[in-house]
């Protein structure tokens, strides 16, 4: 973005932008805005991106914490699932406007938390719409995080513990054994990929903590649109490369006209 511009045709715009930045014009910044998705990318994998493109390793993740992840697959935004009971429906149908009926959600619930463990509980709620009622299973599994008391091990190392109760499980129609144990499965699964890969939050972070270290004006008061500085324009380019790495859509671009509001990746 430059001090002073006029309007140009779109299809010059790059070779005037390109003409701005070598014959040294007044160039104020750039208008800045990023996307990042969760990805498959290792704490070893990110640090070697920084030291390959010298980004200030102050701001590189050093290791995944199990508890975190835990906590984030057992949380309110994790593993859970909604079935209907007694009819035959696909996920994707709806019952007739009006239409009242039995509802079920698979649920993990917060028990308990010590020095050694976290304990959690798949529930299972039953909204019964006619009646005007919900049923609970309370314990259908437990599911916990045991704490690792090996010596020199970190505060949020652990593990997975899944516990189911066979006998509570067993009494369910066996749509719904199924459904319990697709739930339980996810869990593991997601527990098991969270431990060895960052997560989109994560990455994230890692973008939004190193440009807001530049002092940026924030576009929109969320974030995720800043305005920075000319002389960052050497550590942004290293975090494009590093935004690139992050593979599945992520990418980090730089508004280029600010009349048009033209935006493209560098």
């Amino acid at each position: 973005m430059t001090a002073e511009h006029a309007p140009i045709s779109p299809g010059g715009f790059d070779d005037y932008v390109e003409a701005l930045e070598v014959e040294g014009a007044p160039l104020l910044g750039h208008l800045v805005l990023y996307s990042v998705y969760s990805g498959e990318v290792t704490p070893d994998a990110i640090a070697g991106w920084f030291r390959e493109l010298g980004l200030n390793e102050a701001y590189c993740p050093r290791e995944i914490s199990a508890q975190d992840v835990y906590e984030r697959v057992t949380g309110p935004s994790g593993v859970k699932r909604t079935y209907e009971i007694g009819e035959q429906q696909t996920r994707h149908e709806r019952r007739p406007d009006g239409a009242k009926g039995r509802r079920a959600l698979l649920m993990i619930r917060h028990v308990s938390r010590d020095n050694s463990a976290i304990a959690r509980h798949l529930v299972r709620e039953v909204r019964d719409e006619e009646r005007v009622q919900l049923e609970y299973d309370a314990g259908l599994t437990v599911i916990s995080f045991v704490r690792d008391q090996a010596e020199g091990a970190a505060g949020t190392a652990g593990s997975l513990v899944i516990q189911p109760d066979r006998a509570a499980i067993a009494a369910l129609p066996a749509e719904e054994q199924a459904a319990v144990r697709e739930v339980l499965d996810e869990a593991r699964d997601a527990f098991e990929h969270g431990r060895l890969f960052l997560s989109g939050d994560k990455l994230r972070a890692v973008v939004r903590t190193y440009i807001e270290s530049f002092h940026p004006i924030r576009v929109r008061p969320s974030g995720g649109v800043y305005f920075i500085g000319a002389q960052h324009a050497k550590t942004l380019a290293a975090l494009r490369e590093l935004v690139a790495h992050f593979g599945h859509g992520s990418n980090l671009a730089r508004c280029r006209s600010p009349t048009r509001r033209r935006c493209a990746t560098w």
